[in-house]
């Protein structure tokens, strides 16, 4: 089939209602270059693509709903005026809320090259969900390198990034910090957090920026953070868990998710069937409350979570990379945050725990402990929600713990961890086929944090224990 003439749509988002959900789609002025023979066949018939293959794109974006993991590549051919049509529509991620469609359509045997469409579509659901925490820029280079752009002293034992300021907890007093760019923020009115936090996650709620945490104590294991003002942030909101007795570090809070005006707080596992995952309640931030918990049995290391259609209903899914030995990736459904059930899990060859997880459109990554008897990184098809995550590919990370992942289009930023602090590695992979991820390029980072690795605006942070570091690619 000979090459399709493509017509990129360029512009400015606009939001459609579908199925409840808004999904903007990002639509561009175009200019078609009809190329060929002049006479009136020829004319027909390239028209006659440049319809279907348009038709291709509106279908989609009129079936499209909040669940851009249904969208996947097809073929297919019809008949206008007797002549024949083969056209194809393919869906590829740009970043986890954008989704690039391109169409194109060719008379068979007709006169003309085809003609091509292409478009995107932001999750705007999904950001919204998210806090904000969301980018939609595509990268902007192939990454088949590291260059450096600034190294800032630092000792921190998490992070996130959210418009322009990367957020820290750090190991002693204030236990908290602020960075813009790669400039520390002073705290005007002498902000402290009473201790140290395991996880921070940043999003926007009601236009405003918060930052939640999973704070290192058993009687306080939830704080809210409002970073209104990064000059003088302000404690919004303690929050002890519910239904937990049990003292010491396993009783802490441990990992922290935003997702749709709720926190989802874990701690470690906890010995005497307490609970382990918490739902709260942060509409209004500044006075969080809790809605429901479960015992999972496990220590989650890592969590996502998207809303799915299924059965013409919406339903809620948390993905966990967990250390329980027969369910390295467990998957809840949390709609009714008073009734979590474990919907689905997946038993992974070897006991290492589960150790991160991201999601990118229908596609989840999983990385584990090092694996001595088989790989450490996983890809899964989670396009059937109704489904037990399949997996479409692994890959071997020698003597690593994989700590981090970052999907960002064709690429996965890895932190790997483990065989000594001295060889931890910030990796990326090539990810553009999920059943053969490949290692692009690696950068040894010694100190990495676990976890300690976040990507914005083209740029990706790594901290390890003593140093902020900041890369582009090239």
């Amino acid at each position: 089939m000979p090459p399709a003439r493509t017509v990129r749509h360029q512009g400015s988002i606009t939001l459609e209602l579908i199925i409840a959900f808004a999904v903007a789609s990002l639509v561009l002025t175009s200019v078609i270059m009809l190329l060929g023979s002049s006479d009136a066949l020829a004319f027909e018939r390239e028209f006659a693509e440049r319809s279907v293959a348009q038709e291709l794109i509106d279908d989609a974006r009129a079936a499209s709903t909040s669940d851009f993991a249904l969208f996947t590549s097809t073929a297919s051919t019809s008949v206008r005026d007797r002549i024949p049509y083969y056209a194809t529509l393919s869906a590829q991620s740009i970043t986890p809320c954008v989704l690039e469609l391109a169409s194109s359509a060719t008379s068979t045997g007709g006169v003309g090259d085809g003609v091509g469409f292409s478009t995107w579509l932001a999750d705007i659901s999904l950001s919204q969900a998210l806090g904000g925490d969301c980018e939609y820029a595509a990268a902007t280079s192939t990454w088949s390198g590291f260059t450096a752009q600034k190294s800032v002293a630092f000792s921190g034992t998490s992070l996130d990034a959210l418009s322009g300021y990367e957020y820290f907890g750090l190991p002693a007093s204030p236990y908290f910090a602020i960075v813009n760019g790669v400039t520390p923020v002073t705290f005007t009115n002498g902000f402290a957090l009473p201790t140290v936090t395991h996880a921070l996650d940043a999003a926007f709620v009601n236009g405003q920026p918060y930052v939640f945490a999973a704070v290192a104590s058993s009687t306080q294991q939830f704080a809210v953070i409002s970073v209104q003002d990064p000059q003088s942030p302000t404690l919004a909101a303690p929050l002890r868990l519910n239904g937990i007795t049990a003292t010491g570090t396993d009783a802490e809070g441990y990992h922290i998710t935003y997702f749709d005006k709720h926190a989802y707080v874990s701690t470690r596992y906890i010995i005497g069937a307490q609970p382990e995952l918490h739902i709260i309640d942060v509409s209004d931030p500044t006075h969080p409350f809790e809605l429901g918990s479960v015992n999972t049995d496990t220590t989650i290391n890592a969590m996502a979570l998207r809303a799915r259609l299924v059965n013409k209903s919406i339903r809620t899914y948390l993905y966990a990379a967990t250390t329980y030995d027969t369910r390295e990736l467990a998957v809840y459904d949390v709609t009714d945050p008073a009734h979590v059930s474990l919907a689905q899990s997946v038993d992974l060859p070897g006991t290492q725990d589960g150790d991160s997880l991201a999601i990118q459109g229908g596609t989840l990554y999983l990385g584990r402990a090092s694996n001595t008897a088989g790989p450490e990184l996983y890809a899964f098809d989670i396009s059937s929600s109704s489904a037990t995550p399949r997996i479409i590919g692994s890959a071997e990370v020698a003597s690593k713990d994989i700590t981090a992942l970052i999907p960002m289009g064709n690429l996965l930023f890895v932190g790997a961890t483990n065989d000594g602090a001295s060889n931890r590695m910030l990796e990326v992979w090539d990810i553009s086929n999920p059943a053969h991820m490949t290692l692009h390029t690696a950068l040894k980072v010694p100190g990495l944090i676990l976890g300690g690795i976040e990507y914005a605006r083209g740029q990706v942070f790594a901290l390890d224990a003593s140093t902020l570091h900041t890369y582009v690619g090239n």
